[in-house]
């Protein structure tokens, strides 16, 4: 048995984990109804919602660690005489349902930190080879000796551009300028890096979750990056038939993802991007008053009912041998 200070941390632990696990596993079942649900907004607001849906978990495991770490905030707002932790003081018990789980939690985030340790690796040895078969041009992009036409922006804190040279050869001066200027809003979005940041985030979904909702914030990148150079352009069918065209030259040669996050020209659903560059109307904006609003009605719920939650969770972890 464990007390004090170590047995609060350990139940502090298995309240968050499950908590995180719980909400994941609730928005994972959700999920279908709410991408349906954002299919009438613009890429921006979808890519918001997207982090929302990928922060939600955590939101929902720090509010349960406010609940065993802070029971006297319900004293201080609803004038409820509740300012000790009762059962959660310490007495930690291995050889109980507890222990088994805070055993199992410590197993899994240590196998996602492990593997996202080894993509973080895999992808920097990437990077460092494939800039060893380039040569770099006036503008910074790379350009790789490659007989595969692709080009793709790889690295987090600095990324780089990539176009290989089997692109480079089968494109016209424009259309190369049109895929560089697409790379460069990658670059300067960093975007490789959010999306690093949002795998990260997701690993607690379930893999077809994870997958979809991956997916999903790729094509959105992909699109803002379409459309941002699309505004550069009298016409943005310029942009949709290099993209077709890029495309179709892709289609010669089997793909092989690059990396969990790389952005590459042609990765992602093609016919949602040339309907977003050809369409007219791009959705609503993300709706911020309702938003807030929301956040506010859900932190109020929460506090209201602080402190029967608080009990509820001592009640579930009090040991009883």
């Amino acid at each position: 048995m464990i007390t004090g200070t170590g047995g609060l941390l350990l139940h502090l632990w298995l309240v968050v984990g499950l908590s995180v696990l719980g909400a994941a596993l609730l928005m994972a079942l959700i999920q279908s109804r709410l991408l349906a649900w954002l299919t009438c907004f613009n890429v921006t607001a979808k890519q918001r919602f997207l982090w929302c849906i990928a922060l939600f978990p955590y939101g929902v495991g720090l509010y349960a660690a406010t609940l065993v770490l802070t029971p006297a905030l319900t004293h201080e707002f609803l004038s409820v005489d509740h300012g000790h932790l009762h059962s959660l003081q310490g007495h930690f018990h291995w050889f109980s349902w507890q222990g088994a789980g805070v055993l199992l939690l410590s197993m899994i985030a240590g196998w996602k930190l492990l593997t996202m340790l080894w993509r973080r690796s895999r992808q920097h040895h990437q990077l460092q080879t494939l800039l060893a078969f380039s040569e770099v041009d006036a503008t910074g992009c790379y350009r790789v000796e490659s007989d595969i036409p692709n080009a793709f922006t790889l690295g987090l804190l600095n990324p780089k551009i990539l176009i290989s040279r089997a692109l480079d050869r089968a494109l016209t001066a424009d259309e190369l300028d049109i895929v560089y200027r697409h790379e460069l809003a990658h670059q300067r979005a960093r975007d490789p890096l959010r999306l690093s940041l949002f795998g990260m985030l997701i690993s607690v979904f379930i893999p077809s979750a994870r997958q979809e909702l991956y997916a999903t914030l790729e094509l959105l990148i992909e699109q803002q990056a379409d459309a941002e150079v699309a505004s550069q352009f009298c016409d943005p069918s310029t942009v949709a038939a290099t993209l077709v065209k890029v495309n179709r030259l892709a289609l010669r040669y089997q793909r092989h993802a690059l990396d969990f996050s790389a952005c590459g020209f042609c990765t992602t659903a093609i016919e949602a991007r040339i309907q977003q560059l050809l369409g007219s109307d791009h959705g609503r904006a993300f709706p911020i008053p309702s938003f807030l609003l929301s956040t506010f009605a859900l932190v109020a719920v929460g506090m209201y009912y602080a402190n029967s939650l608080h009990h509820s969770i001592e009640t579930l972890l009090h040991y009883h041998p």
